[in-house]
């Protein structure tokens, strides 16, 4: 890791929804930098909880199932006590990394897979692996999610029930503090998914506006959409963990320094 306080004097946004901010907050102060909270999305319940029912209420038929976000296990687990159920039965749970695990862990419930690289396509390729095919297979997930995860399950066999446990949407207002932010000037926007980039930019004029500002994000899915949209992210972590975009953002900036440094003293580079 980078050393104690080497971010200090850079001005970081972090775009995370209310509520899942604080640890990457924490990180990034640690390091020194000043860290700015703007969410621009809202974890909220889904329109209609039948599908969910329908399937916490036959979870019994289920050999797998998969969270592809602590979210999902959250508002999952938030229905199925608010039914009425007590313990859990004894079917395989897949989480996509190590932030899903842990909401998974501290509710009691045992994960048997998460991939090494914690993207859809491998807990699909892990579970195929596993042999997936003839499986029945629960996966509860945001209203609108990458359709990757149940199009290679079942291309490979397995009986694939998608049911919506949440909904991601844009907070209402706050636009006049976002532009406040950006005229006080920040040195980093960071993007921990899909819908942060596209609502943070449906906020904005013109992604002119960050031409002095470097983009971090969390991994190649948030990668590929800021891309798509006009963003050049500058900061990616080996990892797709809090940690690992922190330990990535203070290389980055240590080694741009350390450029500056050899520009103003080339004969010692």
């Amino acid at each position: 890791k980078g050393l104690l306080m080497s971010l200090k004097g850079k001005r970081i946004l972090v775009t995370r929804p209310k509520g899942q901010e604080e640890e990457l907050i924490n990180l990034l102060e640690e390091q020194g930098a000043e860290a700015l909270h703007f969410p621009t999305i809202e974890i909220v319940p889904p329109d209609d909880w039948r599908d969910l029912d329908r399937a916490i209420e036959r979870i019994e038929e289920y050999e797998w199932l998969i969270f592809t976000s602590a979210n999902g296990v959250h508002f999952f687990f938030k229905r199925w006590k608010e039914r009425g159920k007590g313990s859990f039965p004894p079917l395989k749970v897949a989480a996509i990394g190590p932030h899903t695990k842990k909401a998974a862990e501290t509710r009691g419930i045992k994960v048997a897979f998460t991939p090494v690289e914690y993207r859809a396509e491998e807990v699909a390729k892990g579970l195929i692996s596993l042999g997936i095919k003839d499986k029945k297979v629960l996966l509860p997930r945001a209203a609108q999610a990458r359709e990757v995860l149940p199009r290679m399950l079942k291309e490979a066999g397995a009986k694939v029930d998608v049911v919506v446990a949440y909904r991601t949407v844009k907070p209402r207002g706050g636009r006049e503090i976002l532009f406040q932010i950006l005229r006080q000037g920040i040195d980093l926007v960071v993007f921990t998914s899909s819908s942060t980039v596209k609502n943070f930019l449906e906020l904005i004029p013109t992604t002119e506006v960050l031409a002095e500002v470097k983009v971090a994000v969390i991994g190649p899915v948030t990668k590929e959409t800021a891309e798509r949209l006009g963003l050049k992210p500058d900061i990616i972590p080996s990892q797709y963990t809090a940690s690992a975009l922190v330990e990535a953002i203070v290389n980055y900036f240590k080694d741009e320094k350390e450029e500056m440094l050899c520009a103003n003293q080339r004969p010692i580079c």
